[in-house]
């Protein structure tokens, strides 16, 4: 059935697939139904879920109180072009969570939280260029995701690290306003950023990057590019669209830092 189901997608889908993290050879496995921690795929086969789509249900598959009140909400209506009580008392929620949070702006995707943060620190700062870490993940911004797939052919030289395109086809313009900087790295990271310390809107950086190793950021790393961003106007915002699952408060309760914005996903929508 998985195969037939992979012939009939490839007539559909651009590689058979709708995301590129599901595909496996010779073809992908196609989920049935699944509860707490195990799947069952279309050929009956159980599986333990060490992914919980890419982490973001914390809870498990179908747990009865969610499953409950996703049911009771469908009752009374999905989807509204009116504002919701569920919003104010959900970004409530969150404000109470970490003391960096102030308010809360609700996106469809991590991706859009990212481009949302790099857009607000632009219009704050009046400044164009960001800097980010190399090979770190953050989503499918075409500035966001900037030398995430870097190769030892292209990735320049360890105190001027390139700006390398994922997607073929990106524009110059892009990969000139992207600043990279090698990770846990603070004495060229900071040397870096001084080379364009009046053109920098924002600092983005995930705690962990899973792409870069699953390496928790070590705090000297952290905190240098807090006082980086304060000194020169910059905004430092945080990418927690994985790492926010690790504690109450985020992965930045590791660091006794505060960010200027977090991007925040996967688990709150869990």
């Amino acid at each position: 059935l998985s195969e037939t189901l992979y012939e009939q997608a490839c007539q559909v889908l651009p590689g058979g697939v709708s995301r590129n993290t599901v595909f496996r050879t010779p073809h992908p496995f196609y989920a049935d139904r699944a509860s707490g921690c195990r799947v069952t795929d279309v050929e009956g086969v159980e599986r333990i879920d060490f992914a919980n789509n890419m982490a973001s249900l914390i809870h498990g598959h179908a747990h009865p109180a969610i499953v409950s009140a996703v049911s009771d909400q469908l009752q009374r209506g999905s989807a509204f072009t009116m504002a919701t009580e569920a919003e104010v008392y959900f970004a409530q929620h969150l404000c109470s969570r970490s003391p960096a949070f102030d308010k809360i702006r609700f996106v469809n995707s991590g991706t859009e939280a990212v481009m949302a943060g790099l857009k607000a620190a632009r219009a704050f700062t009046r400044h164009e260029k960001i800097a980010k870490v190399e090979g770190a993940y953050h989503g499918t911004y075409d500035y966001a995701e900037v030398s995430q797939t870097a190769s030892p052919e292209n990735w320049g030289a360890p105190e001027r690290p390139s700006s390398v395109p994922v997607a073929v086809g990106t524009p110059q313009g892009a990969l000139d306003d992207v600043i990279v900087i090698p990770f846990n790295d603070p004495e060229t990271a900071v040397a870096i950023l001084d080379q364009h310390a009046s053109e920098i809107a924002a600092v983005l950086l995930d705690p962990m990057p899973h792409r870069v190793g699953l390496i928790p950021a070590e705090r000297d790393f952290v905190h240098a590019l807090r006082r980086w961003s304060d000194v020169n106007d910059a905004v430092f915002l945080l990418d927690e669209v994985i790492t926010f699952r690790s504690t109450y408060e985020g992965a930045q309760a590791w660091f006794d830092v505060q960010p200027d914005l977090t991007a925040l996903g996967k688990v709150i929508g869990g």
